[in-house]
């Protein structure tokens, strides 16, 4: 495709998969008038605990998860120079911004403080040795890489993760169930740019809550911020929102997925939305 794209028998790539900060230099200099659109996916790569199980269920464990696990290595590691922080609600205009997360416990990089604090909340919840897990993952590549860096971030605070890796069929199908102890996977699979699609995911009783998370005072947020027409209203609850997530902890968020479309200058009025969205071609154009 890339060799295409550069002869000039290709004049669109949109993303399947993202294009490295590297790659993207080289096709520069072979093809000075490429451009290239960004687009953040509506799905964070987490560390997601199965709340309706133990000891899971209990917020001092995820709590100490949450401020050991180094995110910036994470995310070094994983996914360099095609990934952003950030916390709970995509980076955007509806969320806290990345500068003022990473002055917080949790989101910043961990410190010796932090890490005290997490064996002392596990040592609190009954495991002054940790305990042992297991991950759930789908028999990929990338979710092989994704649970082994998790393996090491919990073994940071005497937690030993077990590996189970199964095709990606009787993988959804028991995510769904809540047949698993924790993952590491996106929070959300489906893209739009609107925050109701992922936080409906959290709603008591939704087919879309994989996470065993349930919170009448979430609920009642989500219902007014979908339900307002005043947009700051709406934002000012959905920060609330994250407020709350800080100190429950759903699930650990770890960096949202950047995809990248290779775009001629012959295209025109073509926008990448993410690896979703976008894709609809009806007004886009070529010159001569």
């Amino acid at each position: 495709l890339k060799a295409a794209f550069v002869t000039d028998r290709v004049d669109l790539l949109q993303p399947v998969t993202p294009y490295k900060a590297q790659e993207r230099v080289v096709w520069k200099k072979q093809s000075p008038q490429v451009a290239f659109q960004k687009a953040v996916q509506f799905g964070s790569e987490s560390f997601i605990p199965n709340m309706a199980r133990k000891p899971w269920g209990d917020i001092r464990v995820r709590r100490a998860v949450m401020l050991a696990m180094d995110k910036d290595d994470l995310l070094e590691l994983l996914y360099p120079d095609q990934a952003v922080r950030g916390g709970f609600i995509i980076p955007g205009p509806w969320a806290t911004t990345t500068e003022q997360l990473l002055k917080i416990p949790g989101f910043r990089k961990p410190t010796a403080e932090d890490m005290a604090e997490a064996k002392r909340l596990l040592a609190e919840a009954g495991f002054p040795k940790g305990f042992t897990t297991t991950l759930l993952l789908r028999s990929l590549k990338e979710y092989f890489d994704m649970s082994i860096a998790t393996q090491d971030q919990l073994a940071k605070v005497g937690i030993t993760a077990n590996l189970e890796a199964v095709d990606s069929g009787i993988f959804q199908t028991r995510r769904a169930a809540l047949d698993y102890d924790a993952m590491s996977y996106a929070t959300v699979s489906v893209e739009m740019g609107e925050p109701d699609i992922m936080l409906s995911r959290f709603l008591s009783g939704s087919p879309g809550n994989t996470f065993g998370y349930s919170n009448p005072k979430f609920d009642e947020l989500y219902r007014k911020q979908s339900q307002t027409m005043d947009i700051a209203e709406r934002k000012k609850l959905i920060l609330e929102v994250e407020r709350l997530w800080m100190e429950e902890i759903p699930y650990v968020p770890w960096y949202w997925k950047e995809y990248v479309a290779v775009v001629s200058p012959r295209v025109k009025d073509f926008l990448l939305l993410g690896l979703y969205q976008g894709h609809s071609i009806e007004d886009v154009w070529l010159t001569q």
